[in-house]
Order: C-alpha cells, then sequence, then structure tokens
C-alpha cells in the first residue's frame, strides 16, 4: 500500500545541514510524517473510489447543469466529502453527486439554501 501511494505523490523535503546524512534524512522524514498525521483532513469534492474507501456508505443523487456550481460552493462551505460524475446519455448534461450517508442531513441543509438562493435570484 505504501509503495502505491509513493508512486501517486512527489513530496518535496527541504533539509539544511552541514551533511546530509542516513540519520538525518530519517529523522526529517519522520518529523514530516508525523506533522502529515496531525493534519486535519480536507473535505471537498474527491474522487468516488475515495469516497467510497472511507467505508461510511454513499448515497447519491442528480444535479442538473445550472445547480452544479452552486451544490460545489455550498459542499465547501459546508465541509461534506462528495464526488461527481457527468452523466453524457441525457440531453442536457446531468450530473451524479456521491456522498457519504453521514452527510445526508447536511446535504439536506444545502440544497435548502441552494433553493433559497435560486428563489432570491429569480425574484
Amino acid at each position: 500500500m505504501i509503495q502505491e501511494e509513493s508512486t501517486q505523490r512527489t513530496v518535496a523535503l527541504v533539509v539544511r545541514v552541514g551533511k546530509l546524512t542516513e540519520s538525518v534524512l530519517k529523522r526529517a522524514m519522520i518529523m514530516y510524517l508525523d506533522n502529515q498525521k496531525h493534519r486535519p483532513e480536507k473535505h471537498g469534492r474527491i474522487s468516488v473510489r475515495k469516497l467510497l474507501e472511507k467505508d461510511q456508505g454513499a448515497n447519491t443523487m442528480e444535479i442538473n447543469n445550472a445547480n452544479i456550481r452552486a451544490f460545489n460552493r455550498v459542499a465547501s462551505k459546508y465541509n461534506i466529502d462528495y464526488a461527481v460524475q457527468k452523466d453524457k446519455s441525457q440531453g442536457p448534461p446531468k450530473y451524479i453527486v456521491f456522498f457519504k450517508g453521514r452527510d445526508a442531513d447536511v446535504i439536506a441543509k444545502a440544497f435548502r439554501v441552494l433553493r433559497e438562493a435560486a428563489a432570491h435570484a429569480d425574484a
């Protein structure tokens, strides 16, 4: 698993020392990895695969082309992890949004905010 992840990501590490030895490099990598463990988890748009790997179940919904940008903005505001796939089989494209099952209530709130914003824009 570690080998697979390391082939997909490049890390730049800067170490200022008089002499770079194996032990110095090892300590620097350990410090970097410890720092990465304590970083807050990023939320927002992720791949479907990563979303499904979180083992929390996933729900889906369809969104039309006009609402996808607004959904992205609102989902970011509410820290929702989601994935989007474009369904090109229909005339105007539809988007299928995947999100974690535990975020269903937050998604419902996000859509209420979207509907209210659309109502104000039409007025």
